[in-house]
């Protein structure tokens, strides 16, 4: 069983859109608002960013 996660990240001006799989299944699929998470202050944004992906991880 592959255990390794890749999660990938595609930031768009008006949604980011975040997916996760683990081989060839897909755990996870979500687009949210770019403004929603976006502040436009480079530390925050990844903080940010990097905690969203980490709550749809589980």
């Amino acid at each position: 069983m592959d255990r390794n996660l890749l999660v990938g990240v595609d930031i768009g001006g008006t949604k980011t859109r975040i997916m996760g799989r683990r081989g060839d299944t897909v755990l996870f699929d979500k687009t949210v608002i770019t403004d929603e998470w976006r502040i436009r202050q480079m530390e925050a944004d990844a903080a940010k960013l990097s905690a969203i992906a980490m709550d749809l991880c589980g």
